[in-house]
């Protein structure tokens, strides 16, 4: 039996993302999906708030997705809309939701880390026994999930991601070196060593994830006929290419315009990552955080 569509619209620190679905005999079909590069996490101030010019950009994406939602005839009862990291971290967090409402008549629902987490584990679609370690690095904010294809053993969400990397490294290292990326990694173990520590009894482990940091490089290596597992010696050669060039526009064989802002970013992290967490390989998993709203939306 067919159901009516139904949305999920997630508010993320970098992009902003809609997808339609339908529930077709059971099983989640996805219709169409809209994204649009918001990066709220860059509008944030010293104070907290967040700035009146990217606020604008959020609510324009959302008067777009409104269009579609029009567009495909589906009811607000039958829309989700979920913030994560940023909207977790401004000051101004209700004005801009209040403000949204306007624009997009569905109340914003600010997910926490842990229950982003949990999504994104649900989305990954990990079949196997044997436990994995699943990764979403987000503009403000990063998942690492444990756990198999029976249970979720632990979760945290990391006070860091690409935008944030930027914002807080960029002007100081405007051109790439070695001392950037050793600056990172020191951030990054400072960030797991205060909020968790259990990592450090879960290494080795293989890790899947898909988010943009990880299908940015992803895509880089298939250009560069570099298969499409993120190993520290795949790493190695892809940082090489990047040492003395503009932190935010490289220019990378295989690397979109889009993706150019963030990619040095991503490429710091996951070496941090898998230096520190010792991942045998970091692989794209079948979904991630949108994936397991859709398959969960009634639970939202």
């Amino acid at each position: 039996m067919t159901q009516p569509c139904f949305a999920v619209i997630t508010l993320g620190s970098n992009s902003f993302n809609m997808l339609v679905a339908q529930e077709i005999d059971g099983r989640i079909e996805q219709i169409a999906k809209y994204k649009q590069k918001v990066r709220l996490a860059e509008g944030i101030s010293a104070d907290l708030s967040l700035s009146d010019v990217v606020a604008k950009r959020g609510l324009d994406c959302l008067a777009w997705f409104n269009s579609k939602l029009i567009e495909h005839g589906i009811p607000a009862e039958r829309t989700r809309v979920l913030a994560t990291a940023t909207l977790r971290q401004i000051s101004n967090k209700d004005d801009f939701c209040k403000l949204a409402l306007t624009y997009l008549p569905v109340p914003v629902v600010i997910i926490s880390g842990e229950q982003e987490a949990e999504f994104i584990f649900l989305g990954s679609g990990i079949t196997d026994s044997a436990d994995h370690a699943v990764l979403d690095i987000g503009g403000a904010s990063t998942e690492i999930i444990i756990g198999n294809n029976h249970q979720i053993k632990h979760l945290v969400s990391l006070d860091f991601g690409s935008v944030q990397i930027n914002r807080s490294y960029q002007a100081d290292f405007k051109i790439i070196t070695e001392q950037a990326y050793q600056t990172v990694k020191q951030q990054i173990s400072l960030h797991i060593n205060q909020q968790a520590p259990w990592l450090k009894q879960h290494l080795g482990l293989v890790c899947v994830g898909r988010s943009g940091a990880i299908q940015s490089v992803i895509e880089v290596m298939q250009a560069q006929n570099l298969g499409n597992k993120i190993t520290d010696d795949i790493l190695k050669r892809l940082n090489s290419q990047v040492i003395g060039q503009n932190w935010m526009t490289p220019e990378v064989e295989g690397l979109s315009l889009e993706r150019q802002p963030t990619y040095c970013a991503a490429l710091m992290q996951l070496t941090a990552l898998i230096e520190l967490l010792k991942f045998e390989h970091i692989a794209l998993s079948k979904g991630a955080l949108r994936e397991g709203l859709l398959a969960n939306w009634q639970r939202i």
